[in-house]
């Protein structure tokens, strides 16, 4: 008998058969692979695809996708790979960044020199240092910059080469990664980008971050961003496939192929070590190049044997049959929430490195651990870490955890961030408070300063469950401070009652401190909250009580005082206290190296002149942004500002000028892959051509629109294509469908709450009736629309509707 030759984990790598190449092995996931090669088809076509493949451990995701990349050549695009395996919060951007690197490696793109916010920041060194408001808007700023290059620059690469891009392990993602893949996803739609995100689904009682992504990918599925692959396990006629990969034969049983289910439960990984157990049993042998198997193989004695070794598999070393060191080491590893290294392992356990660092590769080789890289490692399998955590004691926890903690403070030559991080995870669950609070508070600090704000809400959550406990130990100013910077992380975020009650602390603790710097800080971001939750009367007292302080604050502070009283007074229609307080503004934020906000006046100023009816004095101000916007880097902001301009010029009926900045605009969002926009924009160029009585055009961007806002499911803007699909019929003279789209359009708007929306189709069905030559109907549709005008405050519009009134009435007479 020959002897029997091993067969490898791998689907890509059997043993065996020489005529056959590694790659060929791979069985079922057809219809994967159909699904996977139609969109990388599309991707040129029909513009971009997130693809997202899911499954549990060892059910084959990693061999589809090898197996898949293979085809990459023959369809002329470039496939780059990157991974979350040791993902840390303070850098959610790594994998992204690390894909420009390799599209500039390639000469795809031209290299450029951008730091990373990792690499940026140091995280605020100094513990006492105080965030101010100005802070929290350049955070802001430069974190829509910082996803603006990213996206920017990966959209470049698209329009150079078709690019397949794999994110593998996305179960290891932080929350802020998980936005970002969503913005991506989003800014891609019209690119030649297929991004598959690999996903291995875990027991949500195993590990903390199911959470992470969850939320986003429901969002995903609302908009249609995302074709979902769920990998089933093998059937019997899969397995039979694999066996023929394998061995090169077809006339194996039935028994066998159930049997092999049976023991798998048809996870592809657990069959091939099914195999191999029989193989290395001698059930399978191999002479002169052919496989043959051996009558016992099902046998009862051999059934009995593979259930009885396969049930033990997942466990690797059973918890008796390990030495005291192994179990030591294990306990240990399992208190930390997510991977662990052997030089911190080797400090907690006072051993040589070495000696720790072997007992982690014999762990590993035992099947209960897997490395991230060569220090780093994690539990192979979660519920082997629970089940460990499980058989600790309550009290022998919370001293292991101060022992972890107490190595890491002496540990000098640990990244500050990661060891900050960590600090803050075992302190809190050794029971000390005071170092709990003290490094919760930094890592927040840390996580924020680096984009990571989700991450960053988390310490700062915990930082203040703390807190009412240990109150009295924290000096005033340092609550304060502590409340203002998560004040603004909820106010980021979007969580209007947290952020008021924190406010309210910090504010109530001011006024007991007596600290004026302070005091001016939570006054002016309580105002500027405030406005943004539409209360204008507290927001405005905030701004006021500001301003009677005799000693002003910083000129940040007076330039977002001033912003804030004008925006209060644009929203309450008092214009020329607005346009005192923005020139005021603008005139403070003139001096500030980073022209952001001034840019962001001009705008505001330009709108207003706008709303005044100044319309070519609104284009001049507009005009002024164009090179701050550049300045700043803001390609969002500056095709924004592109797009309002030619909105100017269509209400001056300038048609031509206002194409010519749509197209900028356009331009400019392609390169962004800003969608919402560029739909808008679209939306515009079609009504404009409208008015040009070029209504081939016309329909064409209006279609072009639609398809972008479905694929986004923007309800807005789907209405407002209705209406201006009405218009086009109506000038097609296809007058019963004007009027149904006229219809979709009322319901939408009217489902939507939007009442400029209804007006604006109230006064097109008042023109299409005069058309129809209908004056009875014009008359009430456009008395409607003038009344809904009037009642919005737009002058201009209703002044422009009674001149139809005023032509219809003179008509009947």
């Amino acid at each position: 008998m020959a002897k029997a030759t091993s067969i490898s984990k791998k689907l890509t790598v059997a043993a065996g058969n020489p005529g056959v190449p590694p790659a060929e092995y791979f069985a079922g996931r057809q219809q994967e692979l159909e699904r996977l090669s139609a969109h990388l088809k599309n991707v040129g076509e029909r513009g971009g695809q997130l693809v997202l493949v899911r499954g549990e451990k060892q059910i084959g995701k990693t061999a589809l996708i090898e197996h898949f990349s293979r085809q990459m050549p023959h369809q002329d695009a470039l496939f780059l790979s990157e991974n979350f395996k040791g993902s840390q919060a303070e850098d959610p951007y790594r994998p992204f960044w690390n894909i420009i690197k390799n599209l500039e490696q390639a000469g795809i793109l031209k290299q450029q020199r951008q730091k990373r916010p990792a690499d940026n920041t140091s995280a605020k060194q100094d513990k006492t240092e105080t965030y101010d408001a100005e802070t929290f808007y350049s955070l802001q700023f430069n974190h829509r910059l910082t996803q603006q290059h990213l996206v920017s620059r990966i959209l470049e690469g698209a329009r150079q080469r078709k690019l397949m891009i794999l994110i593998d392990d996305a179960q290891f993602a932080s929350q802020s990664a998980w936005q970002f893949i969503h913005y991506l996803g989003e800014s891609m739609t019209e690119h030649q980008i297929l991004l598959i995100i690999v996903l291995e689904d875990t027991d949500r009682k195993t590990t903390g971050n199911a959470a992470n992504y969850r939320d986003v990918l429901s969002k995903m599925n609302r908009k249609g961003l995302i074709d979902i692959l769920k990998l089933a396990p093998f059937k019997q006629p899969d397995i039979r496939q694999l066996l023929f990969q394998i061995f090169q034969r077809k006339d194996f049983s039935n028994q066998l192929t159930n049997l092999l289910f049976e023991i798998s439960c048809g996870i592809p990984g657990q069959l091939l070590q099914a195999i191999q157990l029989l193989q290395k049993k001698g059930y399978f042998i191999c002479q002169k190049g052919i496989w043959y198997d051996q009558k016992e193989v099902l046998g009862d004695s051999s059934a009995n044997f593979m259930k009885a070794e396969f049930a033990t598999w997942n466990a690797a070393l059973s918890r008796e049959n390990r030495s005291q060191f192994s179990k030591t080491v294990l306990e240990y590893a399992a208190l930390f929430e997510k991977s662990f290294d052997h030089l911190l392992l080797s400090a907690v356990l006072d051993q040589p490195r070495l000696t720790v660092l072997k007992e982690l590769l014999f762990l590993k080789e035992q099947g209960m651990l897997c490395s991230i890289d060569e220090d780093t490692y994690r539990f192979k399998f979660p519920a082997n870490r629970l089940d460990i955590l499980e058989k600790i004691s309550a009290s022998r926890k919370i001293a292991m955890h101060e022992k972890i903690a107490s190595a890491l403070e002496k540990m000098s030559d640990l990244d500050i961030v990661p060891k900050t991080f960590l600090l803050s995870y075992h302190f809190r669950h050794a029971g000390k408070p005071l170092a709990a609070f003290r490094y919760s508070h930094e890592a927040g600090r840390q996580a924020m300063s680096n984009f990571a704000i989700l991450e960053a809400r988390e310490f700062y959550a915990a930082a203040l469950t703390i807190l009412k406990d240990i109150s009295e130990e924290i000096p005033r100013d340092r609550q304060i401070q502590l409340f203002l910077e998560a004040a603004w992380i909820y106010r980021f975020l979007g969580y209007w009652k947290t952020r008021i009650s924190l406010y309210k602390n910090a504010r109530r603790l001011c006024k007991k401190e007596k600290n004026r710097h302070l005091t001016q800080q939570t006054l002016v971001q309580m105002g500027l909250n405030y406005f943004q939750l539409n209360d204008w009367k507290n927001a405005y007292n905030c701004f006021e009580k500001y301003l009677e302080d005799s000693s002003p604050g910083n000129d940040f502070l007076n330039a977002m005082t001033h912003y804030g009283l004008g925006n209060i007074a644009f929203e309450l229609a008092d214009y020329t206290v607005t346009r005192q307080h923005y020139k005021t503004a603008l005139q403070l934020a003139e001096g500030f190296p980073n022209k952001h906000l001034a840019a962001n006046l001009l705008n505001n100023l330009g709108a207003l002149e706008n709303v005044c009816g100044n319309r070519l004095r609104a284009i001049t101000v507009y005009t002024k942004s164009i090179p701050l916007f550049k300045a700043a880097g803001d390609k969002a902001g500056l095709a924004r500002v592109y797009n309002n301009i030619g909105m100017t010029y269509a209400d001056e009926r300038d048609w031509e000028q206002a194409l010519g900045f749509y197209s900028k605009s356009l331009g400019v969002s392609d390169a962004m892959g800003l969608i919402s926009l560029k739909s808008i924009t679209f939306l515009n160029r079609a009504l404009s051509l409208v008015y040009l009585n070029q209504i081939e055009e016309a329909k064409e961007y209006n279609n072009k629109a639609f398809r972008l806002l479905r694929r986004i499911n923007d309800q807005l803007g789907i209405a407002e294509y209705y209406k201006i699909q009405g218009m086009i019929k109506g000038e097609q003279a296809e007058f019963d469908s004007a009027q149904k789209f006229l219809d979709k359009a009322f319901h939408t708007f009217e489902k939507l709450k939007n009442k400029l929306g209804k007006a604006e189709v109230e006064f097109e069905f008042g023109l299409l009736a005069v058309k129809m030559k209908n004056p009875g109907d014009a008359g009430e549709w456009l008395e409607q629309s003038r009344s809904s005008f009037s009642d919005l405050g737009l002058t201009q519009k209703t002044i422009e509707i009674e001149g139809y009134l005023e032509e219809l009435a003179l008509q009947k007479n």
